[in-house]
């Protein structure tokens, strides 16, 4: 079977690297060029010479079908049974002339272009006898919708013109992963990744409506270990790769999705079992060891690869959608953690696997373990972002320091936000961090414990060094909207560490009674004013329109609209409001809407 790229560089590489290539004779090339240059009318003939000057004769071969507009004919006589399109390539610049007599001319604008515009220029007008009347870069990732339109759909002639009866397929995503390494997290890599992705996939759905064609439904799911190759490059799985060829053989994408997926996710829990082999051992002992996995594939690799004594296992995908049946399995083994030591191979979002043993007694890492994962940071990232191990990131704001070290994560940052010198961001297992949008702040800490949740309303403010931790598993932190936090302010749900009773021997300080009460959480109504070094401890529920102290300690309920102070807080005035205008002598001179909503009496 005859196949042909354009722009698609990883089907390229799937073709080449994977076990399951058998394509490298049949296989047309094309990529470096931007689809949006393409044109059937050329100044030159598809067989022009040109002295380019490009050491690399692969490059200096397809600018060369580049400027003579040749691709489309070139295409046509590959004769190919599939076509992959990626727009990845076309996301970037464009360089366009137009001549005295009213032609056009369009060329893909990179470094090769660049290096040679000026003998370009110079064949154009010697071949065209015209002057070029003017010149302009065309930024496709800046083009309006109707721009857009007009585009794709040109483009679109141009592949109807060769023969529709062939299968087209495009694969509009370009998956990625960070490694935490200073020359890749400063670089622009991924603000563009998110750019080019958005771009595809406004190209893709457009070229829909016009011509018949298939997505191939790319994942986040295909980065190996390493996630960055020796020079810094991506770096694909082997499953990633074949799945990509059995695309290309039977072009029927979503029949294989979800095998490449469930294969994919078993290949990755075998990964971790494997590097935290040694430590499940020492940690399970003599126990029955029960294992929650993907396949009994993951099972078998266990107990007859790494020797890891597991006696049984539940089906994960069971684990998630029957929870029903998996608590009442669960249930049975309620306190007989001195019996039992159960294994998570991975976590998703969806799941209550972690709180569900833990109120059974299963905390971890002695009760229950999931496997670890590499911390990677996103580094000054803005845009989306995803992994194999269920973390999701959807930052739109800038100077977000995003540290992962967990399964099933995710953090949300709405527009708007600023963070001067920037906001640390961490998060473990389950957890959930959600900035609203307009938040200012100056050295702002959080850090998510796992199955925990910190959320922080729209425009509130914090000044500098504040610290805001879910210290204990299972413990929120809501912070409302409107806040204004001053300087080193600490929130803190929870010890952080365990403490023991020495006769007994069990720990003291996390009673699973607290965590169902919400006893552990915090919670901070809207537009609350909180003084300097104040210390919020769990159980503190703050009413709206609160002011509470410099140095204050509140581990309580206290009401709204009052002041409180002290250590431990009391209310020392009820009836009050405020505003952040420090020259305002009256609250109700021109209130704003959001100031009205709170001048109440404490207990309205």
């Amino acid at each position: 079977m005859k196949i042909a790229t354009l722009g698609s560089r990883i089907i390229d590489d799937a073709v080449v690297s994977s076990k399951a290539g058998n394509h490298n004779d049949n296989i047309k090339r094309i990529v470096g060029i931007s689809l949006f240059s393409i044109n059937s009318d050329s100044l030159f003939n598809e067989n022009e010479r040109w002295n380019i000057k490009e050491k690399n004769s692969y490059r200096k071969n397809i600018l060369t079908m580049d400027l003579n507009k040749s691709i489309m004919q070139i295409l046509a006589k590959t004769r190919y049974e599939r076509l992959f399109i990626d727009f990845a390539d076309s996301a970037g610049d464009i360089w366009q002339c137009t001549l005295t007599d009213g032609r056009i001319f369009r060329c893909t604008y990179n470094g090769i272009f660049r290096n040679n515009i000026t003998y370009i220029k110079e064949s154009i007008i010697a071949k065209s006898k015209c002057s070029i009347k003017n010149e302009v870069i065309i930024k496709p990732l800046e083009w309006n919708d109707a721009e857009l339109t007009a585009e794709v759909t040109r483009l679109a002639s141009e592949f109807l013109a060769l023969d529709v009866s062939r299968t087209v397929l495009f694969n509009p995503y370009i998956p990625f992963r960070y490694k935490v390494d200073n020359s890749i997290n400063n670089s622009p890599f991924p603000q563009k990744v998110s750019d080019i992705n958005a771009f595809s996939e406004r190209c893709f759905k457009k070229l829909c409506d016009i011509m018949h064609c298939q997505m191939i439904n790319r994942t986040d799911f295909v980065l190996g270990g390493s996630r960055y190759n020796d020079v810094g490059g991506l770096s694909y799985t082997q499953e990633y790769y074949d799945y990509l060829n059995r695309c290309v053989d039977s072009a029927q994408t979503a029949e294989l999705e979800n095998t490449y997926i469930h294969q994919l996710q078993s290949s990755v829990e075998m990964c971790l079992l494997n590097n935290d082999s040694n430590k499940i051992k020492t940690l399970n002992g003599s126990r029955k060891l029960i294992l929650i996995c993907e396949s009994e594939e993951v099972y078998d690799y266990c107990k007859e690869e790494l020797c890891i004594p597991c006696t049984s296992y539940i089906k994960y995908s069971d684990a998630v959608t029957k929870k029903q049946c998996l608590c009442h399995k669960l249930s049975k083994l309620h306190g007989k953690y001195d019996e039992y030591f159960i294994v998570i191979a991975h976590l998703t979002r969806d799941s209550a696997i972690l709180k569900l043993l833990w109120e059974i007694g299963f905390t971890q890492p002695f009760g229950c373990y999931v496997p670890s994962v590499d911390e990677f940071c996103l580094n000054n990232f803005k845009g989306s972002f995803s992994d194999i191990y269920h973390n999701m990131a959807t930052i739109k704001s800038e100077h977000v320091q995003a540290h992962f070290s967990a399964h099933a994560s995710e953090i949300t940052i709405h527009e708007n936000c600023n963070f001067n010198q920037r906001l640390l961001a961490f998060v473990r297992n389950s957890s959930v961090l959600t900035f609203g949008k307009d938040i200012r702040a100056d050295k702002l800490s959080t850090s998510c414990f796992d199955c925990s949740e910190i959320s922080i309303g729209d425009s509130s403010t914090f000044a500098d060094n504040c610290f805001i931790v879910t210290g204990t598993p299972f413990t929120n932190i809501d912070i409302g909207r409107d806040c204004m936090f001053s300087s080193k302010i600490t929130c803190l749900g929870g010890d952080g560490h365990a403490i023991f009773d020495i006769d007994s021997g069990d720990r003291i300080n996390l009673n699973p009674d607290n965590v169902r009460s919400g006893k552990l959480s915090i919670n901070i109504g809207s537009h609350v004013w909180v003084g300097y070094q104040a210390f919020i401890m769990s159980g503190a529920d703050i009413g709206s329109g609160t002011v509470i102290g410099a140095r204050t300690l509140v581990s309580k309920p206290i009401p709204n609209n009052v002041i409180a102070a002290g250590k431990p807080a009391a209310v020392i005035k009820k009836d009050v409001t405020w505003r952040r205008d420090p020259f305002s002598h009256n609250i109700y001179d021109n209130p704003d809407s959001l100031e009205a909503e709170f001048i109440k009496r404490t207990g309205e």
